[in-house]
């Protein structure tokens, strides 16, 4: 007797059953197209038509004898109670059902967990703890002896039952720890996994296991716990995050696809199912964030002045530590750690640099730093010009600063000397982060958050703490009287990490302007402050915010004016214009000017931000219009025309070669928009199903390369139609190649016949170029030939190629490829 069981599921997106495909045995929820596009794409109409009937006839079989089993015909075939056992507990599962079990069995007998086959450590360093998730305690921040850093939060979550974790040490979480390490480079990977560990733990205390991915209103409960007890949407979002990369981890990276079929696809499907609820989260933490940030420059009353004050309180330590590295001598540790905290707190607080460039500076960044020399009413002043291109921003444009000859020769102590110990006490090999980092903590690796070691800063010295954050906005909003519209241009554009400023980067990016901005801040920071005696004569910053907003400077031009009002009412996307009372006692006699340009400046932020959400495929109408709805904006909505008009592909503002999308699609030969017909007179032939761009790539040709000797021979035996097959090209050393694609179908993808192949010849119609790159394909060079429009293609538009005869050149270095005849 033998036991078939076949599994359907039900389909609530197209509200029908998905069928099963005879041939590769996968689930279809269009049956039709699937056979129609790969199992059975050479087969005629009807042929198809039955085997969908077949399909269709086995799964309302299936539905009516295939749910309920007797338990006497499933001890027949399995006599082991263990792997009866099993199989119940799966039937169970998929939603069968199994009559008359015996009592014990239908008490529930414990059915062994499925072990999940986990990656083995090498060595026995690889599963020890990492040092690096716990460093040393820092000298400057020694806490009170008998204080338990035990927070009001970390209690209630404990009275939850949310704070209790499994060991890490386990086989499923050491094997994720090693995955953070080695695959994502994450050496402080101990709060992720501890997160993993806790969602775990209350998911089922026993032991750590994969069952909860069949479980998700439990899985939502945890999510929903952590939300009332009063934790961020951020720290929520970050424990979600957590478990969709591991997850990730036990579907990509373990045998499980292998051991256990049925829970590796409910893992998937519990990956995906997390997203809906990751978008849900995603949003209130928006407005939480956004909430936050206001709130903390509603609260401050901050003056460049008071930023600084740390940097002013702190310096004779530190020029007394930098003066025993001058001298060669030797510095205990918290002098060290006083000049490490205190440079990091001069780039945030004065060079008002974010934490992630002072994180991610790099020592090859320092070595190729460039002198300017900027001449003034005062002289001549010397500095150097460093650019960080690793950071937060660094998709907008390159992070640069600049040091004076004081702060030069400060740094440069810290890097010969302080930077040296602290690798000392570190053997690593010569690829380590490490090495390249520029700024590293005593225990050899790179510092973990250098927001944290400004904070560490203030408190030794008892200053209140004072953030990058908010001093990039005290210094945007301090009043710049005496300042020319240049001037303050200089000082906007260096505060700004915006897209506009990227536009213009070339002008702003000149060491001088750089080094402009760095002493227009120090003047700013001096007005106000000629000595610390007088400080109380100084104009509060309450005061002078006051004379900024009351409107009744004299004489304001208007783009003063405008600079002013966007000072207090940032552009941004779902921002409000306020009512135009409010708005006069700023804007005054330039209200109109500066209400249109606010709104234009608004409409231009929203029509790129449309823009973005639609990279590489032009949108219809009907796509810009729903999407914008979707937004919730009441007024100055993005003309839909203005954004059909304005859009281009992702690709041609890319380099082609070094295109992750185009590399994927080469790798997957998956092409979008593109669909092979066959009309019977015509033949085969591959068409188009939504709109392209001139000069967008459509495909590629995918073959097998060989020398051109070896082609010419290969020709020979072949007759003249199908010699198409077969490209001729020159590589960028002059080398004759050829790419062929005779063989049908490609070892690489032995279940599709790809478009470049089955495109048609024409050389008067032809809408399609020929190019070759040479591309980085997992790991090695390849050469790729791909196809690019000639012109703009509708949609249904045939490609067509110029087969080769008198072609161009594919690599376009000198248009002379001599053709097939030749």
């Amino acid at each position: 007797m033998c036991l078939n069981i076949f599994f359907f599921f039900f389909d609530r997106k197209s509200n029908r059953y998905p069928l099963v495909c005879r041939f590769c045995l996968k689930l279809q929820d269009r049956l039709t197209t699937h056979l129609q596009r790969v199992c059975m794409k050479r087969c005629t109409k009807e042929q198809i038509e039955n085997e969908v009937d077949k399909a269709s006839a086995s799964m309302t079989n299936h539905l009516w004898e295939g749910r309920v089993y007797e338990f006497s015909e499933l001890r027949d075939i399995i006599t082991k109670d263990e792997e009866l056992a099993n199989l119940i507990q799966l039937l169970e599962i998929r939603g069968c059902f199994v009559r008359n079990k015996p009592s014990a069995t239908m008490a529930g007998q414990t059915v062994p967990q499925q072990a999940v086959v986990l990656p083995t450590a090498s060595t026995q360093e690889d599963m020890e703890e990492d040092m690096d998730t716990v460093e040393p305690q820092d000298p400057l921040f020694s806490p009170e002896t008998g204080i338990r850093w035990e927070g009001k939060l970390r209690k209630t979550m404990k009275e939850h039952g949310l704070y209790e974790k499994h060991n890490t040490d386990s086989d499923l979480l050491s094997g994720f720890k090693k995955y953070l390490r080695d695959d994502h480079g994450i050496p402080n990977c101990k709060q992720e996994v501890d997160n993993v560990a806790r969602f775990l733990y209350f998911m089922d205390p026993q032991e750590p296991g994969l069952q909860f991915v069949r479980d998700i209103e439990k899985t939502r409960s945890f999510f929903t716990k952590l939300s009332q007890i009063g934790l961020k949407k951020q720290t929520v979002a970050n424990y979600l995050k957590n478990l969709k990369r591991f997850l990730r981890y036990i579907i990509y990276n373990t045998t499980l696809r292998t051991t256990d079929t049925l829970l590796h696809r409910d893992c998937r499907a519990f990956r995906s199912d997390l997203g809906d609820f990751q978008k849900s989260i995603g949003k209130q933490m928006s407005k939480e964030i956004t909430g936050k940030r206001y709130t903390q420059m509603a609260k401050s009353s901050q003056t460049p002045q008071d930023c600084l004050r740390i940097l002013h309180v702190a310096k004779k330590d530190f020029l007394e530590a930098i003066a025993k590295g001058t001298l060669n001598e030797e510095l205990d540790t918290s002098q060290s750690l006083l000049i490490l905290y205190y440079l990091q707190s001069l780039l945030m607080l004065k060079h008002l640099q974010r934490a992630g460039v002072v994180k991610n500076m790099k020592v090859s960044e320092w070595v190729k730093r460039e002198e300017c020399v900027l001449t003034t009413d005062g002289g001549r002043s010397r500095f150097v010009v460093i650019a960080v291109k690793e950071h937060k921003t660094a998709t907008q444009q390159v992070a640069t600063f600049s040091l004076n000859e004081e702060e030069q020769h400060w740094f440069h102590i810290y890097f010969s000397q302080i930077r040296t110990s602290f690798l000392s006490s570190l053997l690593m090999a010569e690829d380590d982060p490490a090495n390249n980092k520029f700024f590293i903590s005593t225990s050899g690796n790179p510092i973990y958050n250098p927001s944290n070691d400004m904070m560490r800063l203030h408190k030794k010295y008892n200053v209140p703490n004072v953030t990058g954050q908010v001093a990039r906005h005290t210094f945007e909003t301090a009043p710049k009287c005496g300042f020319t519209n240049e001037e303050k241009s200089i000082i906007a554009d260096y505060l700004a990490h915006t897209t506009a400023t990227s536009e213009k980067h070339n002008r702003f990016g000149q060491p001088e302007n750089i080094c402009r901005a760095a002493t227009l801040l120090s003047k700013l920071a001096r007005v106000g402050d000629s000595s610390d005696s007088d400080a109380e004569s100084a104009p509060s910053s309450t005061h002078t915010r006051s004379v900024a907003t009351s409107g009744t400077c004299p004489e304001m031009s208007e783009l003063d004016t405008l600079n002013l009002f966007i000072q207090q009412h940032p552009v941004s996307l779902e921002g409000e214009i306020p009512k135009g009372k409010i708005r006069k006692v700023i804007t005054g006699v330039h209200d109109r000017q500066c209400y249109d340009k606010w709104r234009e400046m608004q409409e231009k932020m929203r029509i790129d931000y449309v823009l973005a959400y639609f990279p590489r495929r032009q949108p219809s109408s009907h796509q810009i219009v729903k999407y914008i709805e979707k937004q919730g904006w009441q007024n100055n909505k993005p003309s839909v025309e203005k954004i059909t008009e304005l859009w281009k592909p992702q690709e041609a503002q890319e380099s082609t070669k070094d295109n992750k999308h185009i590399k994927k699609l080469v790798k997957s030969q998956k092409w979008k928009g593109l669909m092979v017909t066959d009309d019977g007179d015509k033949g085969r032939r591959v068409v188009t199903t939504r709109k392209f761009q001139k000069g967008e790539v459509v495909c590629d040709y995918h073959g097998t390369i060989v020398t051109a000797a070896e082609g010419k021979e290969m020709m020979k035996t072949l007759s003249k139609e199908e010699m198409g097959c077969f490209f001729f090209f020159k590589n960028s050393m002059g080398k004759k190649l050829c790419m062929h694609a005779q063989t049908f179908p490609c070892h690489c993808h032995p279940d599709r016949d790809t478009f470049g192949r089955q495109t048609n010849h024409s050389r008067k119609r032809k809408n399609l170029h020929p190019e070759v790159h040479e591309m980085d394909l997992g790991g090695k060079k390849e050469y790729v030939i791909l196809f690019t429009a000639l012109k703009d293609l509708d949609v249904n538009t045939e490609l067509l190629l110029d087969y080769g005869i008198g072609r161009k050149s594919f690599l376009g270095e000198g248009r002379d490829l001599v053709g097939l005849e030749d």
